[in-house]
């Protein structure tokens, strides 16, 4: 089954005192236009602690929700640029002190369905 369209996610580096301690990823879920916390996880994907969900939430909601467009997006709208991939893919590749077969150099549809 070919993806068509997904939903707009957006991810923020959460911080204590300059120190990143969370990932908080929003995004629209179900049939709510409204943005939503998704996915919240501390290093490593770990757990967060109660107080930190509440910080999330309270940050989320001090934004105009209406305002933030979290529309549709077409699969094959957005443009690929290599310069990100690599980015992305680097610490990967050295850390395996390898690029693998499976994994090419420059992004393509192809690429991303594969993942």
């Amino acid at each position: 089954m070919a993806r068509t369209s997904y939903t707009t996610t957006l991810e923020w580096s959460m911080r204590k005192d300059g120190e990143r301690v969370a990932t908080l990823r929003i995004a629209r879920r179900y049939r709510d236009p409204l943005p939503n916390i998704v996915e919240l996880k501390a290093a490593g994907n770990g757990d967060v602690s109660r107080e930190q969900w509440w910080a999330a939430r309270q940050w989320l909601h001090m934004h105009a929700l209406p305002e933030i467009d979290m529309g549709q997006c077409e699969w094959g709208a957005t443009p690929l640029d290599r310069e990100s991939w690599v980015s992305l893919w680097r610490p990967y590749w050295l850390a395996k002190r390898r690029i693998p077969d499976w994994l090419p150099m420059a992004p393509s549809r192809d690429a991303l369905e594969a993942l």
